[in-house]
């Protein structure tokens, strides 16, 4: 799970996961930037998801969280914060 994937270094990282043969969630605050790096993935065959929110957030961060972890197959291996500092400890304790 990328947060802060849509663009930018997010979306390099995002690109570098695929290719290294991991599924990805990307997450971002612009909901067209995830849609659209998880499209880009999909058309070059990766497996790839779309979350929206803000992971700076509390409450959103916990909503990609487990919107990550559901499309995920209930698991996230590696969680990479690209956004200004969270305003809450990252990962939450309860994942």
């Amino acid at each position: 799970m990328i947060g802060g994937g849509g663009a930018g270094i997010g979306r390099s990282i995002v690109r570098s996961c695929a290719a290294a043969g991991a599924t990805v969630a990307v997450a971002d605050v612009d909901a067209v930037r995830a849609t659209e790096a998880a499209d880009e993935l999909r058309a070059a065959g990766h497996v790839s998801h779309a979350l929206s929110g803000d992971v700076r957030s509390g409450e959103q961060l916990e909503d990609v969280i487990v919107g990550a972890a559901e499309r995920l197959g209930g698991r996230i291996g590696v969680a990479v914060p690209l956004t200004d500092r969270p305003k809450r400890p990252w990962p939450p304790r309860n994942c």
